[in-house]
C-alpha cells in the first residue's frame, strides 16, 4: 500500500491488473473544484506527462526549495519517479515533510506527497512514464489537498 494514506486497491475485472492497471476505490476524493482545475482547465487525463514546479520545506533550513519536475497525472494524483532518494534533495525534503506545493499551467496545488510502496502501483506509474520503462526507479505520490 502506500505510506501515510488509507487507499484500497483494487481492479474492476477482480484480481487480473495485468493490462489497465490500478484502479483506486476512493475513501475520499478530490474537492469539486480542485477536481474541475485539474481536468477541466489543464486538460490532464490519466497518463497525461506534465512539468510542474515543486516546492518542498528544506529538511536541514526549513526553507521552502522549489525544483522542476516531470510528473505523470494518473487518477487524481501526480506521480514524481527519481533514480534513487539518496543525494536528491527533494525527495529526502518530501519524505521528512509530505506537505509540498506543485505549480502547474498558472495553477497552484497544496498537495500531500507519500513514496509509493506498493509493487503494482509504481510499475504501472513508470510504465505510463517511459517507454521502455526504467523499474529500478523510486516513486512519490503527490495528492492535491486543495
Amino acid at each position: 500500500m502506500i505510506t501515510k494514506l488509507s487507499y484500497l486497491w483494487t481492479s474492476d475485472r477482480g484480481a487480473n491488473l495485468s493490462d489497465r492497471g490500478p484502479v483506486r476505490e476512493k475513501r475520499r476524493s478530490l474537492s469539486p473544484s480542485c477536481s474541475r482545475r485539474i481536468v477541466g482547465s489543464m486538460k490532464l487525463q490519466d497518463g497525461s506527462s506534465i512539468v510542474a514546479d515543486l516546492t518542498t520545506i528544506g529538511r536541514k533550513t526549513g526553507e521552502r526549495r522549489t525544483v522542476e519536475l516531470r510528473f505523470t497525472y494518473y487518477q487524481g494524483c501526480f506521480y514524481a519517479s527519481s533514480s534513487k532518494v539518496e543525494g536528491k534533495h527533494w525527495c529526502q525534503n518530501m519524505l521528512k515533510n509530505p506537505a509540498v506545493e506543485l505549480k502547474a499551467q498558472g495553477e497552484r496545488f497544496s498537495c500531500m506527497a507519500t513514496q509509493v510502496t506498493d509493487g503494482k502501483l509504481r510499475r504501472y506509474i513508470l510504465t505510463l512514464r517511459d517507454s521502455p520503462p526504467r523499474m529500478d526507479r523510486v516513486v512519490f505520490e503527490i495528492k492535491p489537498i486543495s
